[in-house]
């Protein structure tokens, strides 16, 4: 069971690296916001994870008592909280969701390289669609204004 924010590249980046395998993903509200961002904002939190998992009966869709979490949003996730209100054991995942697969086949260790984060100039460029798809009314009013002016 993974869990991620309804931030649109962050859900279908985690999406494509499960493929062949076998689990669910549990998609918190960060009103379209990043786990990392959410978690500082409170949005990704202890108390919508719980919520999140009581509110699908979660406890009746899977046997075992583990949640996969990224890391990035431990910030804003106590797993001995969700543990004692839920019963499900947070696991901290990988930064990067290409290494899933590897994470889960070492029985969810990770190693140095996984726990690391980089944020090259490629992967920056990759947040401007979506930024601006998010923003696309408050652009175009912006546009229309400047255009009139």
């Amino acid at each position: 069971m993974f869990v991620s924010a309804n931030y649109k590249l962050s859900f279908d980046t985690l999406r494509k690296n499960l493929t062949s395998l076998n689990c669910w993903i549990l998609v918190i509200n960060t009103n379209g916001i990043n786990v990392w961002c959410a978690a500082g904002k409170g949005t990704f939190s202890t108390e919508n994870i719980v919520k999140s998992i009581k509110s699908c009966l979660l406890e009746n869709i899977v046997q075992h008592r583990n949640i996969i979490v990224p890391q990035l949003g431990a910030v804003g996730v106590a797993a001995d909280k969700v543990k004692v209100q839920t019963g499900f054991r947070v696991i901290y995942g990988p930064i990067r969701a290409k290494d899933i697969k590897t994470f889960i086949t070492s029985i969810y260790k990770a190693t140095p390289e996984m726990r690391k984060i980089t944020f090259p100039l490629i992967e920056r460029t990759k947040l401007i669609p979506v930024d601006v798809m998010n923003r696309k009314y408050k652009l175009l009013i912006i546009l229309s204004v400047l255009f009139v002016l």
